[in-house]
């Protein structure tokens, strides 16, 4: 029978097997701290191609994405970015085959620990490939 250990060290994901150490994507501890326990809420609602600031920043604190709903009736690549023009926070999400008939959708929960993080003191943007419509919400709290 082979045995597993998984060890959390500053972050990160440790998984020994046979002796052998796999470093594994940097986790974060759901008991991270909190400024406070609430929940805010965002509207999406924007058609700008590039950059479109979902969240403004806070001083001394991180945004961080509990959960969002997006739907788009044309084509579009959407990514989440920290800062306009900033780091991609996500992949580029393709909305396809999307018309007058048909909707695009997407919708993702990812609880407590978040599903990403804008850095310090830097807005959450929202990142079109081209202009059109693209509505939803999402959820965020905020953590220092």
């Amino acid at each position: 029978m082979m045995k597993k250990t998984i060890i959390a060290a500053c972050g990160v994901l440790v998984l020994l097997a046979f002796g052998i150490a796999f470093a594994g994507p940097t986790i974060r501890d759901a008991g991270s701290p909190r400024v406070d326990s609430v929940i805010y809420y965002a509207v999406i609602d924007h058609s700008s191609i590039c950059n479109n600031t979902l969240v403004a920043a806070t001083a001394n604190r991180k945004i961080r994405v509990l959960s969002y709903a997006m739907t788009s009736l044309a084509a579009v690549a959407v990514r989440f970015e920290s800062g306009a023009d900033g780091t991609a926070l996500t992949g580029q999400m393709n909305f396809t085959g999307c018309g007058i008939f048909a909707t695009c959708n997407i919708s993702v929960n990812c609880g407590e620990i978040g599903c990403f993080e804008a850095e310090t003191n830097t807005l959450l943007n929202l990142e079109l490939s081209v202009s059109t419509g693209i509505d939803g919400h999402l959820t965020y709290t905020l953590v220092p």
